[in-house]
């Protein structure tokens, strides 16, 4: 995506919540993304490179897709261990590709002994599509988180 297309798109991380490029700054041999909180208007400076600590917001259409998603239930993995499984969990929370994220979260919430670490990654992941779809669909985050955790709810039978 050349410069002029990037600048004024919104991303969302994990680390600052979503934003909107503002400007591309270069320092040395590396391409910053000037991102601007949306939440408190701090600016944050991301390596272009680094597509892991960001992505660009969904269309609605993408986000209706995830929706339908989160209400199907997913092949649960098998791991050798637990920890082999906190490990990929954790691994792959990371990764900022919504699809991967949705994939996740059924995993996650099929699991009938989930650890307190899992639990935790499957919060942040309920946390991070919630924000997403306030945004999206122009909810309040609070209706967006409870419009989640009652799809996934739904999707487990409870």
């Amino acid at each position: 995506m050349s410069q002029t297309d990037i600048l004024g798109k919104l991303v969302l991380s994990s680390n600052f919540g979503i934003g909107r490029i503002v400007d591309i700054n270069i320092m040395g041999d590396k391409e910053f993304l000037v991102i601007e909180s949306e939440q408190n208007s701090v600016k944050n400076f991301v390596p272009r490179s680094d597509e892991e600590s960001y992505r660009f917001l969904s269309e609605e259409a993408t986000m209706d897709s995830i929706i339908n998603d989160l209400k199907t239930k997913n092949d649960i993995r098998e791991f050798e261990s637990k920890k082999d499984r906190i490990n990929f969990y954790r691994d792959q929370s990371n990764v900022q590709d919504i699809t991967v994220i949705s994939e996740l979260l059924c995993e996650l919430n099929h699991l009938e002994d989930r650890s307190s670490t899992e639990e935790k990654i499957f919060s942040k992941l309920i946390d991070t599509i919630a924000l997403e779809y306030s945004y999206v669909y122009k909810e309040e985050i609070e209706k967006s988180t409870d419009i989640i955790t009652g799809i996934l709810q739904e999707a487990k039978g409870e």
